[in-house]
C-alpha cells in the first residue's frame, strides 16, 4: 500500500550532508567513476584534498551539481556495482532511506484527523473558488470569470465529486 513513497524517496535527491553521513567510503574515487564523473576532476579531487573525507564531499558536490537526475536510486545501484563492491553500505543507506521516508509518511499523514482536516480545507478552497465565480457571473463580470476564476476553479474540483454539482451550475451560466 505504501509502494508510491518507496519509489518517491529512492528517486529523490538526497543531500550534501546526508550523503556525508551516511556513505562512508574510502574508495568514493572508483564511486565517481561509476557515477559518471569526469576522471581528471576526481583526480583532482584526490591532489586537493586532504583527507578522504574532503575528496569524497567534493566528489559527492560534484555528482550532486552536474548530474542530470543525481538520486538515491542511482546511488545505491553503483554502490552495488562489481568495481565499487559496496553491497553492505548500500543496504545500510536504502534501510536508512526506508525508515526516515516510513517516519516522514506516518508522522505526516497517520493522523486521520488532520488529513481530514486538510481535505475539509481544501474542500472549502474549491467551494469559495466556485462561489466568486459565480458572484462575478451574476455581477455582469462574466469575461473576468470565465478567464480567470472558472478555469482555476474548475481544475481545483476535478477530483471531488462532492463538488461537481457546483462545476455544472458554472457550465449554465
Amino acid at each position: 500500500q505504501w509502494e508510491w513513497w518507496y519509489s518517491y524517496i529512492m528517486d529523490g535527491i538526497p543531500s550534501l550532508a546526508e550523503l556525508e553521513e551516511r556513505i562512508d567510503i574510502v574508495d568514493w574515487y572508483a564511486l565517481g567513476l561509476q557515477l559518471k564523473l569526469n576522471p581528471k576532476k576526481l583526480e583532482a579531487f584526490r591532489v586537493e584534498s586532504a583527507t578522504v573525507a574532503e575528496g569524497r564531499r567534493k566528489m559527492f558536490s560534484c555528482w550532486l551539481e552536474n548530474s542530470e537526475n543525481p538520486t538515491r536510486r542511482e546511488l545505491i545501484t553503483k554502490l552495488n556495482t562489481h568495481s565499487v563492491g559496496q553491497n553492505r553500505l548500500a543496504e545500510e543507506y536504502e534501510c536508512y532511506v526506508i525508515n526516515q521516508g516510513e517516519t516522514f509518511i506516518t508522522s505526516t499523514f497517520s493522523s486521520r484527523k488532520y488529513f481530514m482536516q486538510v481535505i475539509r480545507d481544501y474542500r472549502f478552497y474549491c467551494f469559495i473558488l466556485l462561489s466568486v465565480a459565480v458572484i462575478f457571473a451574476y455581477n455582469g463580470l462574466m469575461p473576468m470569470a470565465r478567464k480567470f476564476l472558472l478555469p482555476v476553479a474548475n481544475q481545483q474540483t476535478q477530483s471531488y465529486e462532492s463538488l461537481e454539482k457546483h462545476s455544472t451550475i458554472l457550465d449554465h451560466i
